[in-house]
């Protein structure tokens, strides 16, 4: 498995996220995985373990997203 890093200068960045850096990486997951989704390159099931979420939450995101894509929810 390869790993990349993503590094952010936070004091930089912050007031433009206006959010903890936590928060930050929780919803860059998240908006990552939906995307990921949309595009058909991860399942509803990686999606969700990728955010860090359940998979209802997953797909309430996706619901919340307004995504393009039609998904099962069975």
């Amino acid at each position: 498995m390869v790993r990349e890093l993503l590094t952010l200068n936070w004091e930089q960045e912050r007031s433009a996220l206006r959010s903890n850096p936590e928060t930050f990486v929780k919803e860059m997951r998240l908006a990552a995985a939906v995307k990921w989704y949309e595009v058909g390159i991860v399942s509803q099931s990686k999606g969700s373990q990728i955010a860090g979420v359940s998979r209802h939450e997953f797909l309430e995101a996706l619901i919340s997203s307004k995504s393009k894509t039609s998904f099962n929810i069975f």
